[in-house]
């Protein structure tokens, strides 16, 4: 099916590379065995830009990670690599803010970068350094307040730090950063050493009743929404649904395509399968979860467009199909 003016979002993590290992972590290896070359990488965006053409996207744009980019010895030969394909509109690049010092001015002055994403655990330096290493929260404070591009903070939510939401909030604002994302913790890889710390329905409910309470709106009406945007340019707050389907991808090192980076299962590689194929793949992954598909309550829900966040419930029970044990409508269930 064509698409026309419609851009192609994706996660890329280029390296498995990291100076850290922080609690949450989706990833089990830190090595660079799967890594591929920038030679390589520029051959697979030829094929993928020939292929979204072909169904009528008219630019891509990137959110370019890892492991931890900045800590990947072919750093630059990749975003030099990105700055070459005129079908790459712009990116952004993910980090935990160790090493920003190293390469803040080159990506300032390159002209598709749109600034930094950086991972905070909480406003205290001691529950942050909890999930991500003892003094990672004085380093990434002493980088940060020498930025001089734009940069958004990200904050994965779990049952030790989702009541730390309107202190994340005044920090940004201290920190000047231009928005704050919200995600939820799911326990893949190193993660599960914290599985027990997922949140559930009652810490997901809080977050929605204090976002609603900011929007001045029922909590009911975020139920939908999987991750949040607090713009601090521009005052708002923006949901964000399940983005699995077509218009995007986690591409990983070795050149797997996920739904999600939240849900690793496999829809091909980039290297050995066609992108046209892949493209199939990530529109029929969305189809496998009508609702008719799924376990009562959730094939009962009352909001037409949510299926729940099927990578919780794969990452819980094993199930793609079990009903959504975080979402506040199956409190009663749970």
């Amino acid at each position: 099916m064509k698409r026309e003016h419609t851009i192609f979002s994706f996660q890329w993590h280029f390296t498995d590379l990291c100076n850290l290992r922080c609690r949450h972590c989706y990833q089990k290896n830190f090595n660079a065995q799967k890594d591929k070359t920038p030679r390589e990488w520029n051959q697979v965006f030829d094929s993928i830009t020939r292929h979204l053409k072909k169904r009528g996207y008219r630019a891509m744009e990137l959110n370019v990670t890892g492991g931890e980019p900045l800590y990947c010895p072919s750093f630059t030969q990749i975003i030099k690599l990105l700055e070459e394909k005129d079908f790459i509109q712009g990116y952004f690049i993910i980090t935990n803010g160790i090493h920003l010092e190293r390469y803040a001015s080159f990506c300032t002055q390159q002209p598709k970068f749109r600034g930094w994403k950086i991972s905070i655990e909480s406003h205290s330096s001691q529950e942050n350094d909890k999930i991500r290493g003892k003094g990672s929260f004085q380093k990434v404070q002493r980088n940060i307040v020498k930025l001089s591009s734009p940069w958004i903070a990200m904050f994965t939510l779990h049952k030790d730090n989702y009541l730390h939401l309107p202190e994340m909030i005044d920090l940004c604002n201290d920190w000047n950063a231009e928005g704050l994302i919200i995600e939820r913790f799911i326990p893949w890889g190193r993660g599960n050493i914290m599985k027990e710390k997922t949140a559930g329905s009652k810490e997901w409910k809080f977050v929605l009743s204090y976002i609603a309470s900011l929007l001045a709106c029922d909590a009911e009406e975020l139920f939908p929404y999987r991750a949040f945007y607090f713009d601090f340019v521009t005052g708002d707050i923006a949901g964000a649904f399940c983005n699995l389907g077509g218009d995007s991808m986690a591409l990983m090192p070795d050149g797997t395509v996920y739904p999600c980076r939240r849900f690793p299962i496999s829809v091909g590689n980039v290297f050995t399968t066609s992108f046209s194929t892949i493209l199939d793949n990530l529109t029929g992954f969305r189809n496998r979860f009508l609702p008719e598909k799924l376990h009562s309550p959730c094939r009962h829900c009352s909001f037409d467009s949510c299926s729940g966040c099927r990578a919780l419930v794969y990452a819980l029970s094993g199930s793609f199909y079990a009903a959504d044990p975080q979402c506040p409508e199956n409190e009663k269930v749970f």
